[in-house]
């Protein structure tokens, strides 16, 4: 999806294929967003990831976890029950929402905490 825009009766739904008429639009974008880089150097090497999909691809390698939320603990968690867990990293630092495109549909985005 590209964007949402108001229409009589409804919304526009622009897609890279084409635009769609809907009555309603359910936006499930998850709490992430796009994940949130350090801007650490090396931080683009293909060993660093983000999101933890499956804790058992690290068994047998060693993994430093970087982060101090709950996702960061639930990866560390998860990855230390594999065996011989530590030869990548990842990086647990929260996401950062797509604002602009919300805006930009209508949807009123409250700041708490001093982030969006």
């Amino acid at each position: 999806m590209e964007g949402i825009t108001r229409a009589k009766g409804g919304f526009d739904v622009a897609t890279t294929r084409e635009t769609y008429r809907a009555r309603a639009v359910l936006l499930a974008i998850g709490r992430r967003g796009t994940p949130r880089k350090l801007g650490a150097q090396g931080e683009d090497r293909e060993k660093v990831t983000y999101p933890l999909i499956d804790p058992e691809q690290y068994r047998g390698r060693r993994v430093l976890v970087v982060g101090g939320g709950d996702s960061a603990l639930e990866a560390a968690a998860g990855i230390a029950e594999q065996p011989g867990s530590n030869d990548a990293v990842m990086v647990c630092a929260g996401g950062i929402l797509p604002t602009r495109f919300l805006q930009k549909a209508g949807i009123e985005v409250e700041t708490k905490f001093g982030t969006t």
